[in-house]
């Protein structure tokens, strides 16, 4: 019998993902159901990495990936509640290091699934940005975890005095400041 699996909101029988059935196990099966429906998983390319996880300033969390890695395949759906749960909070993608090895070995990954929270660039003039390996494979465990990396970062970029609030100071207290020989 021929497996199929019909996207949502198709009309008819004419569409559908046929199941090729050549490898008769639990994985591929589970890798070929998740391949086809609806993710907020994200799939990077390289210049999405380049572009969007480093080139702005907004939180994503990536996993490293291979098809063939069970331990991958395994993870997937857990990862999709990652994604669901932090959505709007943190971007959440996935890279094929099976089809771009040359970014994943830029990006020092040595073993499968490699999740890193990336926090890109502080501003969009400066080569720098922070990365975090996650080792938790856990959902709950994750989501603690990214959610605490984005409150350290809100917590370091808070200015020490509030403009807004800041007292206002006396013609005095400029005159002693531009005395001490500073402007």
């Amino acid at each position: 019998p021929t497996v199929r699996m019909y996207p949502f909101n198709s009309k008819g029988v004419s569409k559908y993902h046929p199941y090729s059935q050549y490898h008769r196990d639990v994985s591929s099966l589970h890798s070929w159901v998740q391949a086809y429906l609806p993710s907020n998983v994200a799939n990077i390319t390289p210049y999405g990495f380049e572009h969007k996880v480093l080139g702005q300033e907004n939180p994503w969390l990536v996993l490293f990936m291979a098809p063939w890695c069970p331990h991958c395949t395994r993870f997937e759906p857990e990862y999709e509640d990652v994604a669901r749960i932090l959505k709007g909070k943190v971007s959440v993608g996935k890279i094929n290091c099976e089809k771009y090895s040359k970014m994943c070995n830029k990006a020092s990954v040595r073993g499968y699934p490699t999740l890193r929270y990336y926090r890109g660039r502080a501003d969009h003039g400066s080569e720098l940005y922070t990365s975090k390996d996650i080792k938790e494979r856990d959902v709950d465990k994750i989501v603690m975890t990214v959610q605490l990396l984005i409150k350290q970062h809100e917590d370091a970029i808070k200015p020490v005095v509030d403009d807004v609030n800041r007292p206002e100071e006396s013609e005095r207290d400029l005159y002693d400041h531009y005395e001490d020989g500073h402007e």
